[in-house]
């Protein structure tokens, strides 16, 4: 499996026969596995070829799992139980006027805490909780299950939430601890360097971080008042700022499409991964306008009416049917013929860790494999990426005269008032187009066929 190396035959064993997995537990992750020092599970099968299969899937899902536990993220059941039970005598605390009574609650968090002598963590985190000193990242989950946000921009943010637990843990801050000073230097050292980051990803940091805060403030885990976030204003607006000729990211031109679409990636030993299949991937995005996150995740069902039906997507403007272009109509009836609704359009995807990015990392290095790369100092992406094939269908449906506002309302795009948001130069204020309009949009866009 990508990103394992080791013996063919780890952490699994012949026990009768099937194969056990087993692999040890670190010992900073060993109270949420109530002790133990070793994981053991059953492969449920005698095939070996199987049993590696589902080993390289358990192995990811717990590394993954360490790695929560390590950061924060995750909590066992016992740990969560002492942290709600010091929190509501806390807010007992809090509420109680009568000085008898509140010595009484200090009393039994007192006691509570000395009966938890011989489990070291678990004190810790019921005193950490009592005198309101919780972790910075102790909400990030809770906070990430209210709002449901799409899945890759839900790994987004647990992301940015997770860089900053990290920074507080090293310079010892707290939920309770953060404060405007605290933030702006989190801000000034981290998010505005622009060797760790561009000024635009600074301010995606920023609206987690400030979308976090408010949680915390809505559910009293914070004492800052409505408005009073630490973390208004500390991005300051660029004033001044000198006319730049800064290139963005465009589309593919043909000769590229003639690469990514038909060529074989070249390789020093076997066939790279996935290799059909980003084919596929690239030639469905650049006759829909897809996103590779919507197109990895359609099901059967969503391509049954001529049609892909996008349901959920990142926007509102993002939940659209998209005509199947004519030119796709072998590939999507191949992949759909005898199977259940349910199933995802491309299979091999399921189960695949954030498929999307997954997906995209594996095109840059079939990409940059083929000579389809154009690199800017200080710019940590290509000016072509996957984004491009959504590009290039704007523009070739764009030269095919086709009304902006019908281009938009088939990639899901809407343009703001000032045209700053829109993929192409303006946005109009016709809407309302037809099914028949969408069609023509559409087979407007056409691909090179592959040199002979």
């Amino acid at each position: 499996m990508a990103g394992f190396r080791g013996k063919p035959n780890r952490h699994i064993r012949l026990k009768g026969k099937t194969y056990q997995f087993k692999i040890g537990i670190p010992a900073e992750c060993r109270a949420y596995f109530k002790g133990r020092k070793s994981y053991v599970e059953s492969t449920a099968t005698g095939d070996l070829v199987t049993a590696r299969k589902w080993r390289d899937r358990r192995e990811r899902e717990l590394q993954d799992l360490f790695a929560d536990i390590r950061s924060g993220r995750k909590v066992s059941d016992e740990q969560a139980s002492v942290v709600i039970e010091a929190e509501q005598l806390r807010e007992a605390l809090r509420a109680e006027d009568d000085q008898d009574q509140r010595w009484l609650i200090a009393n039994i968090a007192l006691e509570r805490s000395e009966a938890l002598e011989r489990k070291p963590s678990l004190q810790g985190a019921f005193d950490k909780a009592w005198s309101g000193e919780e972790e910075v990242g102790a909400y990030v989950e809770v906070w990430l299950k209210e709002i449901n946000l799409a899945p890759k921009t839900t790994l987004d943010y647990r992301g940015i939430l997770g860089r900053f637990t990290a920074w507080c843990k090293t310079a010892g801050h707290t939920i309770k601890g953060i404060n405007r000073k605290t933030a702006g230097k989190y801000v000034a050292g981290e998010l505005l360097d622009p060797e760790k980051m561009t000024r635009v990803t600074a301010k995606k940091h920023l609206g987690a971080l400030a979308g976090y805060w408010e949680h915390l403030r809505v559910r009293g885990h914070s004492a800052h008042r409505e408005g009073d976030s630490p973390w208004a204003g500390q991005i300051p607006k660029e004033r001044g700022k000198q006319g730049t000729t800064e290139e963005p990211e465009r589309p593919f031109t043909d000769e590229e499409l003639q690469k990514l679409l038909y060529l074989d990636t070249p390789a020093k030993r076997g066939q790279p991964k996935w290799e059909a299949e980003l084919r596929e991937l690239a030639l469905v995005s650049t006759l829909s306008g897809l996103r590779i996150g919507e197109i990895v995740g359609l099901t059967v069902d969503a391509c049954q009416t001529d049609a892909f039906d996008l349901a959920k997507a990142k926007t509102e403007a993002g939940v659209r049917l998209v005509p199947i272009h004519s030119k796709l109509a072998d590939l999507i009836a191949k992949r759909c013929e005898g199977r259940s609704g349910q199933a995802l359009l491309f299979e091999e995807f399921k189960g695949l860790p954030n498929a999307p990015d997954t997906l995209s990392k594996a095109f840059t290095r079939r990409r940059k494999a083929l000579g389809v790369h154009e690199g800017r100092d200080g710019k940590r992406r290509s000016l072509v990426n996957f984004h491009s094939f959504r590009r290039t269908f704007s523009e070739k449906a764009l030269h095919a005269d086709i009304p902006e506002a019908f281009i938009e309302a088939v990639i899901g795009h809407v343009g703001d008032s000032k045209g700053k948001k829109s993929v192409l130069r303006k946005s109009y204020a016709v809407r309302g187009e037809s099914w028949e309009q969408r069609v023509r949009c559409v087979e407007a866009v056409t691909v090179p066929a592959p040199k002979k």
